[in-house]
């Protein structure tokens, strides 16, 4: 059966392409203007120092139509007219590429030769209205999102390693190398009821535990995710440095796992991860005290926001 590709490098748009190649962070600047957290859903965004709004979008798009409609186009640029100068280190170096599948997380890309490897870097923004996060400036409706104002920026960014980039001269899609088989392990329940159980999220504690010291807190980032198949490295600093590092470590954390990898998915198919596991234990104490110097000042610290919601902000960096 032939394999779908895990990305896709489609409609592209020149005028944003323009925005994208203005994104250039000044050298020298500080501290950048936001602060990196956490909901209590796990779910990372920025807390930006001045607000930004979106306008409203469509729910539902034709996956067979490849080409975004103007209105569509005239959101997005407008968000990141807004978003570029707050934050130009996340847009660095990046191209959009529309997913008609997926209209309301608008991705960027960079693909690149590493160390005689294909890698990928992304960033997913998620424009969806939250209401707790959200203040809405208008009204929605069944067919369209409300436009709201809000300083905080949900996204989703990772390193992939990968297969294939198809074709490398002018890639039009990209297929992750894989590690695990299908973590899907079945299912719940019936008709509209119905849920479906992966160990994704259980093979991400492993593996980012297994680098970190015991006692060390940085619950809930990961230092490397199981996503898509395959061992990936979730990155939460977007600086030149940030990404070097966050790179350096997936590749390092590859050749150390991947051998392992179905085994861990072998042990976790049937219990949730137990850090007293004798194997992982050991495991720990092969990997950790080498990166004890470059997670040293990583930990995230808990707290109430305006909602009395528990949240969590991420402090220190990755070496």
């Amino acid at each position: 059966m032939e394999r779908t590709p895990e990305f896709l490098f489609g409609h592209t748009d020149p005028e944003i392409s323009q925005r994208l190649a203005q994104a250039t962070p000044q050298e020298g600047a500080g501290e950048p203007l936001y602060t990196r957290r956490f909901t209590q859903g796990e779910d990372f965004f920025l807390l930006l120092s001045q607000p930004f709004s979106v306008g409203a979008l469509a729910y539902h798009h034709d996956f067979q139509k490849t080409k975004p409609s103007e209105a569509y186009l005239k959101v997005l640029k407008e968000v990141l007219d807004q978003l570029i100068p707050q934050v130009p280190e996340v847009f660095q170096k990046l191209t959009w590429f529309f997913d008609p599948r997926d209209v309301l997380h608008p991705s960027f890309f960079q693909s690149f030769l590493w160390q005689e490897q294909r890698w990928l870097f992304t960033v997913k923004l998620d424009l969806t209205f939250r209401p707790r996060y959200h203040q809405p400036l208008g009204e929605g409706s069944n067919d369209f999102s409300p436009p709201y104002q809000t300083r905080h920026l949900f996204l989703e960014s990772y390193f992939f390693q990968l297969e294939t980039v198809e074709p490398p001269e002018r890639p039009r899609a990209a297929f992750v190398k894989k590690y695990f088989d299908s973590t899907w392990t079945g299912e719940s329940g019936r008709g509209y009821f119905v849920q479906g159980y992966w160990i994704d999220n259980e093979i991400s504690k492993f593996m980012s535990k297994a680098f970190i010291s015991k006692g060390q807190r940085i619950y809930p980032y990961y230092l490397l995710k199981c996503h898509l198949d395959t061992i990936c490295a979730p990155v939460v600093d977007f600086s030149n440095k940030g990404r070097k590092a966050a790179i350096s470590f997936l590749k390092e954390a590859i050749s150390k796992l991947s051998p392992l990898a179905l085994t861990i998915q072998e042990a976790l198919k049937d219990q949730p991860f137990d850090e007293t596991l004798e194997w992982f234990m050991e495991l720990r104490d092969s990997l950790s005290p080498p990166w004890a110097s470059r997670l040293g000042s990583l930990n995230t610290k808990p707290y109430l926001n305006a909602l009395e919601q528990k949240e969590y902000q991420l402090h220190g960096y990755l070496e």
